[in-house]
């Protein structure tokens, strides 16, 4: 028969005391804080780099629509006529006769003619409407609620269209050519009426669209980033 010292030894033996429960539970919560940790900063690298891969896809896509139509700017179908007989003043838009880029550092205005008549559809105006070589496209391009607007002001048809979204800001600075040897003598901040625009430096702040609150207002968590290009205007030297 087993004495009652067995037992109680036995029973020391197999047990788990307080303190070893203590330990348990403390470690298992270290463990459990770093993996949460672990996720947590997996999650938030997560949606960085989708927010930039989202900037980056916006700002290519409205840089590349940018430049298409600052290409496009004194355009004529007949390279023989003159600048002056293409496009005459237009004092409702500031366009002196021949010019066909005004603008300041947050609206560029362009015009630009088209081809064939009817039109042949080589020349696209930004709402995707074919221009004929007896018409003149105007366009502008400005920052609108947040978005990157192009619209055509006339004369035929008129309208606009987003060709970026979540655009923070733009700024446009234009090389001008003084002396009419057709060579870039400054960069402005402004294309006034009767000077000639040979390149279009525009630089855009893009948001990822995810920082953005209900009402469209940035987070404290906003990713933005900066991108910039320099275009030749074609068809004005």
């Amino acid at each position: 028969m087993k004495s009652k010292e067995f037992f109680q030894s036995k029973y020391r033996e197999n047990g788990i005391s307080l303190i070893e429960v203590l330990i348990a539970l403390a470690l298992s919560s270290l463990l459990m804080s770093a993996a949460f940790s672990i996720v947590a900063d997996s999650s938030k690298s997560l949606h960085t780099q989708r927010g930039l891969n989202h900037i980056n896809e916006t700002s290519r896509f409205s840089l590349e629509a940018m430049a298409r139509e600052i290409r496009k700017a004194g355009y004529r179908d007949n390279v023989l006529l003159d600048h002056t007989l293409v496009y005459p003043e237009d004092t409702n838009l500031q366009f002196d006769a021949g010019q066909s880029i005004w603008g300041d550092s947050q609206s560029l205005t362009l015009r630009y003619q088209g081809s064939g008549n009817p039109a042949d559809g080589r020349v696209l105006d930004c709402l995707g409407n074919a221009v004929s070589n007896n018409e003149i496209a105007v366009v502008r391009l400005q920052i609108v609620s947040g978005n990157l607007v192009c619209s055509r002001l006339g004369p035929g048809p008129t309208g606009s269209q987003v060709i970026g979204a979540h655009i923070k800001e733009i700024k446009f600075q234009y090389g001008i050519d003084i002396n009419g040897d057709s060579q870039i003598d400054e960069y402005r901040d402004n294309a006034s009426k009767g000077v000639t625009t040979l390149s279009i430096q525009n630089t855009l702040v893009a948001m990822d669209e995810a920082a953005l609150d209900v009402n469209g207002k940035p987070k404290s968590n906003l990713i933005e980033k900066s991108f910039s290009q320099l275009v030749s205007v074609r068809n004005n030297s």
